[in-house]
């Protein structure tokens, strides 16, 4: 269990939908306080969120209290203080995602002419990043090239995502290095070097890991 603004849990409908709960902020802030302080939560009180949430899919992502969720074909950004969908993105097989404020990041295989059951691996596949502007309603691919770009995640207005564009083989496992985007720019700089996975960024508060 992580400490954090929101957390969301994900379990599987006998359907085989997902099915997202999400688990108010202020019960969360109680249980980590409880955490750090070295406590022990009575076996006789079972956790009960304040607030549940039931909505469709089998991935997510928060920023704040705007949810976005990946479901077949496109990806669905919900307002959970005004109970509203924002937006409904069209994308042909998402690779990760991520949102911050109204700018929603995600890696796309739209533009790769091989099913990835054929392909055999993500190395192999032209993934590209794209972002939507949920203030405009823009779309805008980020990235060119037929490797992989793969699981951005954005802070502020810089995204970070993985990319092979280097490794001339591609064989399994990849060299992947680490992108860091400007999108007021769009100045792009690899942040690692030398051979090897460097795999999963995140960013927040100007900090890459």
């Amino acid at each position: 269990m992580t400490c954090a603004r929101n957390s969301a849990k994900m379990n599987a409908c006998p359907s085989g939908i997902g099915v997202i709960f999400l688990f108010s902020t202020i019960r969360f802030q109680k249980l980590c306080t409880l955490i750090r302080s070295g406590k022990q939560l009575a076996k006789s009180e079972p956790f009960e969120p304040l607030e549940t949430y039931k909505l469709p899919g089998w991935q997510g992502a928060l920023d704040g209290d705007r949810l976005i969720t990946r479901n077949e074909g496109e990806l669905t950004v919900t307002d959970l203080n005004a109970n509203k969908q924002l937006a409904a993105i069209s994308v042909e097989q998402a690779v990760g995602f991520d949102m911050s404020g109204n700018i929603v990041v995600w890696s796309d295989l739209r533009n790769e002419k091989t099913p990835i059951g054929e392909l055999g691996s993500l190395d192999v596949a032209n993934a590209d990043i794209f972002l939507y502007d949920l203030s405009t309603g823009e779309e805008r691919q980020l990235t060119q090239n037929s490797s992989a770009q793969i699981k951005p995640k954005i802070w502020d207005n810089y995204i970070v995502w993985m990319d092979n564009a280097s490794d001339a083989i591609k064989e399994y496992p990849s060299h992947w290095q680490i992108i860091l985007y400007d999108i007021e720019t769009g100045e792009q700089k690899t942040i690692t070097t030398g051979k090897g996975g460097h795999t999963d960024p995140d960013i927040d508060a100007g900090n890459v890991v």
